[in-house]
């Protein structure tokens, strides 16, 4: 039994990683041996890090607790909301996840040769969000810890959304029609992809 399957080529990358603002910088970190884990900042968590860590000698997980107090972070990374085909008020109000997708996405198509015909074939395939994202995670401390929670709206809804909504903003963004997909599983991004 012969499969035929049609010809497939990766024309364009992009990415942002702790330590890396593009993938060139991501590939000398790897080079130089960098290491771009760092200790969790103080004001990262709604509680003091000494308190939200698992730091006892037993070893045994203790609920709500992190394992770690360090962190692959990315630190200084900048939104720019202008110049994609959605309203930048609108993009700049979203949660960071979707920016890092959005200045992401922008970097891998421009270096590539694309036209409206294209645009209707292109699509949109990303993996795992890494969840919880500082909007869902304020969202969350409002409705399960604030005394008096604010009154909620479909924009909270929108800015927090995070398993489906990065690859179809990025699409829309984009102008691309091909379809979008958001995965949970990093691994199988790039078969489902193919």
């Amino acid at each position: 039994m012969k499969c035929k399957m049609n010809k497939i080529a990766i024309v364009s990358m992009a990415g942002i990683f702790p330590g890396a603002g593009d993938t060139d910088q991501f590939l000398q970190n790897i080079l130089d041996k960098k290491e771009s884990i760092l200790e969790v900042p103080a004001n990262r968590w709604v509680a003091p890090t000494s308190r939200m860590v698992n730091k006892g000698i037993s070893h045994q997980v203790i609920p709500d607790r992190a394992v770690s107090d360090r962190a692959g972070l990315i630190t200084d990374f900048h939104f720019d909301p202008w110049g994609y085909r959605v309203d930048k008020d609108l993009l700049a109000s979203l949660d960071p996840v979707h920016h890092l997708v959005l200045d992401a996405g922008r970097r891998a198509l421009a270096s590539c040769h694309m036209t409206r015909a294209l645009e209707k074939r292109t699509g949109v395939i990303l993996a795992a969000i890494a969840l919880p994202t500082d909007t869902s995670s304020m969202v969350s401390w409002e409705i399960l810890c604030k005394k008096q929670p604010r009154k909620f709206f479909a924009a909270d809804s929108s800015r927090a959304s995070v398993v489906s909504a990065p690859a179809a903003i990025l699409a829309r963004a984009m102008g691309l029609n091909g379809g979008s997909f958001t995965l949970d599983a990093a691994c199988a991004s790039s078969l489902f992809a193919i």
